[in-house]
């Protein structure tokens, strides 16, 4: 089941509950703020209140995915949302993964049982690391421990091998694959489980996964525009873009040309690529952004503002948006209840209780894609 006319709204859960202002060390932060046994609340909170409020998705980065970024978490982005997962109802749920430094095995199947945890809810945002990251690792560890290509072209082809070695796993088993013949006493239809064969310069997979497919069948893949690396990838092996905010309508259109150019010279398989803006959101006043006073309705920090500025990018032709606050104590909150309405009254965002039944709708649907085919069980159609 998909949205009608799809226009997700997301957020982008990337830094410390309030993160420092100060200039002083975001890492020592972050980490100091790992030490505790609940760590993990206040994303746990934000997250359900976000879900509660009828949010569609949202992506989550940890210290590794995210260099240099403000007050960024210091827990593992997967393993945080198989533990939040659980706990919420409708919300998409988007780890971010450095798929350089995790083998792809892992990749596939930690997304698949987030995928099974939130019943068709899990995405994935894979990362090429920042070059200094890339080079710290390298100095603490040693080059062959990560066996790290040496160029930014190099890192992201071994990248966009990963991501297409995470795809194929996906699809090794049919959806059908599990019979439970008790009769034979077989558990699973062999000629269903397919082996991915996967060959790249860092790594092989043989294959085929230890997780059945997913039950979203393929989750969605989305990838963060930080440097031109990005759209190539993105181009050939992503669902979708998130595009960091356009200077203005005009500098959107260009960028879009060159986008749907790049996703011509890849020779892309897949659907065409979704564009999703990235808004910075900072309510430095949150009382006012909520309720401003008089006179103040066009201040650039109000959730009426931000709501206009949403609409303007829905109408030049992206197809979703993803919110960064900048303060999730403060700001998430003025999205939910004030932010979210205004959306909901312009027709641009659905009700929350819109998908009351269960199970509820897939991050496909709520992304406005179709559902996956599997490439293994095709091919084996054609062939019969």
């Amino acid at each position: 089941m998909t949205l009608p006319n799809p226009f997700p709204i997301g957020l982008a859960f990337n830094g410390r509950p309030s993160a420092p202002r100060d200039g002083s060390d975001i890492r020592a932060h972050a980490v100091a703020g790992a030490e505790t046994a609940e760590a993990w609340r206040p994303w746990l909170d934000a997250i359900k209140q976000a879900d509660e409020a009828g949010l569609d998705f949202a992506t989550f980065d940890d210290l590794w995915a995210r260099s240099g970024s403000p007050g960024q978490s210091p827990l593992d982005a997967t393993l945080l949302l198989a533990r939040i997962g659980p706990a919420t109802r409708r919300i998409g749920l988007l780890p971010a993964v450095v798929v350089s430094t995790t083998e792809p095995f892992h990749v596939s199947t930690a997304i698949a049982t987030l995928d099974y945890v939130t019943r068709g809810r899990a995405g994935l945002v894979p990362v090429v690391p920042a070059q200094p990251d890339v080079d710290a690792a390298v100095a603490h560890a040693g080059a062959g421990i990560y066996a790290l290509p040496d160029t930014r072209h190099g890192l992201y082809q071994d990248a966009a091998g990963a991501v297409d070695g995470v795809r194929r796993l996906w699809d090794s088993w049919e959806d059908d694959a599990i019979i439970r013949d008790v009769a034979t006493g077989r558990f699973v239809d062999r000629d269903k489980l397919h082996y991915v064969d996967v060959k790249a310069l860092t790594f092989s997979i043989r294959g085929p996964s230890i997780v059945p497919r997913p039950p979203q069948g393929q989750p969605p893949v989305a990838v963060t525009w930080r440097e031109d690396g990005d759209v190539a990838w993105a181009a050939r092996h992503a669902d979708i873009l998130f595009v960091p905010e356009p200077a203005d309508s005009a500098a959107w259109t260009a960028q879009r040309q060159a986008l749907d150019g790049a996703q011509q010279q890849a020779g892309r398989h897949l659907a065409p690529l979704r564009y999703v803006v990235d808004v910075p959101v900072s309510f430095d006043d949150a009382a006012d952004a909520a309720a401003p006073r008089a006179g103040r309705e066009d201040a650039p920090h109000t959730a009426q503002a931000l709501a206009r500025r949403i609409l303007a990018w829905r109408d030049a032709g992206f197809a979703g948006v993803r919110l960064h606050p900048r303060d999730i104590r403060r700001d998430v909150p003025v999205v939910t209840d004030v932010l979210l309405p205004l959306l909901q009254d312009a027709g641009l965002a659905a009700a929350a209780d819109i998908d009351a039944s269960f199970p509820p709708i897939s991050l496909r649907g709520r992304l406005g894609l179709a559902a996956a085919t599997n490439r293994y069980a095709t091919a084996g159609q054609g062939a019969r």
